[in-house]
């Protein structure tokens, strides 16, 4: 994959931020998440993968900036540090976002996230730290504040479940129910 030079990413960065959008950047390596902070990005997709994450001042700077770090781990578990990465910058507190990246051409859309939540937790989150990351750490780095939460004046778009998934997030495949939008979407009941 072919980084773009500094200035040209720092266009497109801006561009984005001047239509109110949060701009996120593939990485897959520490001098790339470098770069994309220093452009200006607000997210890291992949994050950091194919190498250790030895830097802890780019985990300082992920935190004073509020970047959200989206590890993918279903695509990129091949790499021996993607998870020692993601529990290396959860545990350091940097804003965690479950993204699926399903459009890659493996796998299924839902399947993907499903996959993705149980590698998060394998690589050391709990079930609740990767519901997060999957609700309210999705909704803010998408800026759709009216997702990620329960309450007055959201979108009700809910998972009902059978098991408890911050017991075993596994339980996310026993499917009761899904309200989209306060209207009942499927019911296997």
């Amino acid at each position: 994959m072919e980084r773009l030079p500094l200035d040209l990413l720092r266009a497109g960065i801006e561009t984005g931020h001047e239509r109110g959008l949060r701009v996120t950047v593939h990485t897959t390596q520490q001098a790339a998440a470098r770069q994309a902070l220093a452009a200006g990005a607000d997210g890291l997709e992949h994050g950091v993968t194919v190498v250790p994450l030895t830097d802890h001042s780019l985990i300082d700077l992920m935190l004073e900036r509020g970047i959200t770090y989206t590890p993918t781990l279903w695509i990129d578990d091949v790499h021996p540090d993607a998870r020692d990465n993601l529990q290396k910058v959860a545990e350091a507190g940097v804003d965690v976002a479950l993204g699926s990246d399903t459009f890659s051409g493996r796998g299924l859309f839902g399947a993907n996230t499903l996959e993705e939540a149980e590698l998060m937790v394998a690589a050391g989150m709990t079930p609740t730290q990767v519901l997060a990351a999957g609700t309210i750490g999705a909704a803010r780095q998408c800026v759709r504040p009216d997702l990620g939460t329960v309450a007055p004046g959201k979108r009700a778009d809910l998972l009902v479940l059978n098991a408890d998934p911050t017991a075993d997030i596994g339980s996310l495949r026993d499917l009761s129910m899904v309200i989209l939008n306060g209207e009942l979407a499927v019911d296997k009941r």
